[in-house]
């Protein structure tokens, strides 16, 4: 029970008992045997007096501060201690023009002061077989904590893998069970007019951000953009300053690309970002974007050169037509051209003027690799036909729905635009190790299924740790599991053929604990 005044916690209580409990006391019955004697002497040994539990230490101003920062917002924080009230602990005051501008990113830590209760918490709300290991849990809190940089991360997934790491049981951010999790160490919300009169309370930020949605904050309607002119774009200013409920904000324009449900470009529009590197992120998407509608894609005689080889294995291409593969071709060197280049050169990109001069040093370099993508392309598609027969052979088997599942995951409409050059290389080597794998049937079966126990091992610590990174990364951390797991493939089933780098499975694991 939560008591005004009355502190003490799990390591105080162990120590409590500790120094008053014989160490021969090994069971409950040892504990029966001892305390009949115990209590002869002392029948108040063990209870617990008023100055045990009261707070014997001042809060520190930082403990419990009277706003939270989120870049340049400051919001008031209230303080309300009254078990079962709906605002019980902290309260987030958010003035109602502010509201679009605040993220929910880092509430779920708290303040300082509550978040070892609020960690310890979440430890208490482990699964059994996992929590067992983790006691007192306050103490495994406060570790874990002390490795962890607040607000950097979700609290969740830090917890998770500080956890993991300190008792080599493996924790993910779903294993924790939030929803019990009292509600007085949870981060409520409420709105406040321009009165300062509370009209709207939530426990998120985005219910509360739905409901406003009508009111406060209209649906804007951008200007999608196809070229970077005067007239259009113009010039982005570096940053500039908004007065928001009586607070002076710094957003930063830059462009952003808007694609359609296939991922193809469409245009830009200008935003505003809250920070420099969403600036520089999104102006990097953006720049791509306008590169794709400013350089022509790939001709089509690039495919009059093919050989009879080449016009079969075009023949077993996902894309709608040629034209849709040419057009991938020339986006994916687009993407690899612009990812080389260093944020200094994207970040002075802000007018009609730097994004010419930007193409024009670019587009050689693009238009001159791009027949490489389609070369690569067209050796990649040369391996469909042989193992979807493959696959037919052993249809129904484990081997070969697994093989499928690897060919769709490699060679999909839009797969040469979603594959950086460095991984396409190799896709011709992943297909031709499926094809051999499937070969070797029936002979290798105890092999393959060892195989495949593997490449299940690995997988699941792959999901396991999507979960433990922040969601900004949780792309990059897929992206390059995928491509260990093909090459993990190659040494499991097709060795001869060679591996890119020494693989094997406690190497990729090492290399999926250390990826995000």
């Amino acid at each position: 029970m939560r008591t005004r005044g009355l502190v003490i916690t799990e390591d105080q209580l162990f120590e409590f008992y500790d120094k008053r409990v014989g160490a021969e006391v090994t069971s409950a019955r040892h504990f029966d045997t001892w305390w009949k004697k115990a209590r002869r002497s002392d029948a108040a040994l063990l209870d617990l007096k008023p100055e045990d539990v009261a707070a014997s230490t001042e809060a520190a101003p930082t403990d419990y501060p009277g706003a939270w920062q989120q870049g340049d917002t400051r919001l008031e924080l209230r303080y309300r201690f009254e078990p079962g009230a709906p605002d019980d602990g902290v309260t987030v005051i958010i003035p109602r023009a502010l509201l679009p501008h605040v993220r929910p990113a880092g509430f779920d830590w708290s303040v300082p002061g509550m978040r070892t209760e609020l960690a310890t918490a979440l430890v208490k709300s482990l699964p059994k077989q996992l929590r067992k290991s983790m006691s007192p849990a306050q103490r495994f809190a406060e570790l874990a904590l002390a490795r962890l940089t607040p607000r950097s991360e979700p609290l969740t997934v830090g917890l998770a893998r500080e956890l993991t790491t300190i008792t080599q049981i493996t924790v993910t951010a779903g294993d924790f069970d939030v929803d019990r999790i009292p509600a007085h160490l949870r981060m409520h919300f409420a709105v406040a007019d321009d009165a300062g009169e509370i009209t709207a309370r939530a426990d998120s930020i985005a219910e509360l951000q739905r409901a406003a949605t009508p009111a406060a904050s209209k649906t804007v309607k951008r200007t999608l953009y196809r070229a970077w002119t005067d007239e259009g774009i113009g010039t982005l200013a570096a940053q500039r300053t908004v007065d928001i409920a009586g607070q002076r904000l710094t957003r930063y324009p830059t462009i952003d690309a808007i694609t359609d449900d296939a991922g193809r470009t469409r245009g830009v529009v200008v935003i505003d970002a809250a920070s420099e590197q969403t600036r520089d992120r999104l102006a990097a998407r953006g720049i791509a974007a306008l590169l794709d509608l400013a350089i022509p894609p790939l001709h089509r005689r690039v495919a009059g050169s093919l050989g009879a080889a080449g016009r079969l294995a075009l023949s077993q291409s996902p894309y709608p037509d040629l034209d849709a593969l040419l057009a991938d071709c020339t986006r994916r060197a687009i993407r690899d051209v612009v990812a080389g280049l260093d944020a200094g050169t994207l970040s002075a990109v802000r007018s009609p003027k730097t994004f010419r001069v930007l193409t024009e040093k670019l587009r050689p370099r693009i238009t001159e690799s791009a027949p490489d993508y389609f070369s690569l392309a067209v050796e990649s598609l040369g391996w469909v036909a042989p193992v979807r027969a493959a696959i037919d052979r052993h249809a129904g088997s484990l081997a070969a729905d697994d093989v499928a599942e690897q060919l769709d995951n490699l060679v999909f409409d839009g797969f040469v635009a979603a594959t950086a050059r460095r991984h396409l290389e190799n896709v011709p080597r992943y297909l031709a190790a499926a094809e051999a794998r499937l070969s070797a049937l029936p002979a290798s079966a105890a092999r393959d299924q060892a195989g495949v126990a593997v490449v299940d091992r690995v997988t699941e610590r792959w999901a396991q740790r999507l979960t433990q990174v922040p969601d900004h990364r949780k792309a990059h951390v897929n992206d390059e599991a995928q491509w260990l797991v093909e090459e993990l493939r190659v040494g499991l089933f097709a060795e001869r053929l060679g591996t890119a780098y020494p693989v094997s499975e406690k190497r990729v694991l090492r290399t999926l604990d250390r990826l995000g």
